[in-house]
C-alpha cells in the first residue's frame, strides 16, 4: 500500500512539475507577444469603445469646441459619436440632459446662446445640435430651443458656483 501511495505522489509530483513548465513557457510567449506593437486602426474599434472622444470630452474651452464640431463634418466620426450618445440614454426627457452634461463643460456653454447675439454665439447653428437631432428621434428643433435657452442662461451660475466649491474645498 506504501509503494503505491509513493507511486501516485511521483505521479502527482511529475505531473504538477510539468503543468508548472507548461504554463511558465505560456508566461515568456504571452510577453514577447505583447511587446509587438500594434497599429491603431479606427475599424477595429468595437460600438462600446470611444476611447477616441476622449481627447475632447468634456468640451472646456472653445478650442476642443471648435475642433470637435470640425471633427463631426467626417461621417466616421459623426457617426461613431452618434452611437456614442446613444449609449448616455436616460429616461424619458433625461436623455438631452444628460448627454449636455457629458459633452458640454458650463465654460463653454457660457459663451453661448441659443439665437446668438452679439458676444455670444449661436448654439442653434453648430453640427453638434444637428448630431443631438438625429439622436434624439422625434425630437424637433422647438424640443432643443425649450431645453437649451434655460440651460444656457444658467450656465454662467453653474460655472461660478462650481468654483467657488473648489475654492472652498482647496481653502480646507
Amino acid at each position: 500500500m506504501e509503494v503505491r501511495m509513493n507511486k501516485i505522489e511521483v505521479t502527482l509530483n511529475t505531473f504538477q512539475s510539468s503543468v508548472l513548465d507548461i504554463l511558465g513557457a505560456i508566461r515568456v510567449d504571452m510577453s514577447e507577444i505583447m511587446k509587438q506593437p500594434r497599429p491603431y486602426n479606427f475599424e477595429e474599434e468595437t460600438d462600446d469603445d470611444y476611447s477616441i472622444f476622449k481627447r475632447f470630452i468634456p468640451l472646456d474651452t472653445m478650442e476642443k469646441f471648435d475642433s470637435f464640431d470640425l471633427q463631426l463634418t467626417d461621417a466616421t466620426f459623426r457617426d461613431s459619436f452618434m452611437k456614442f450618445l446613444k449609449t448616455i440614454g436616460g429616461r424619458d426627457g433625461e436623455s438631452l440632459r444628460n448627454m449636455t452634461r457629458t459633452i458640454f463643460d458650463d465654460a463653454v456653454l457660457c459663451e453661448f446662446t441659443w439665437e446668438g447675439t452679439a458676444t455670444k454665439r449661436a448654439l442653434k447653428c453648430t453640427t453638434i445640435i444637428s448630431v443631438f437631432l438625429k439622436v434624439l428621434e422625434g425630437s424637433t428643433v422647438h424640443d432643443l430651443k425649450s431645453f437649451f435657452s434655460p440651460y444656457l442662461r444658467n450656465a454662467p451660475v453653474r460655472f461660478r458656483n462650481r468654483v467657488d466649491r473648489k475654492k472652498i474645498r482647496n481653502h480646507y
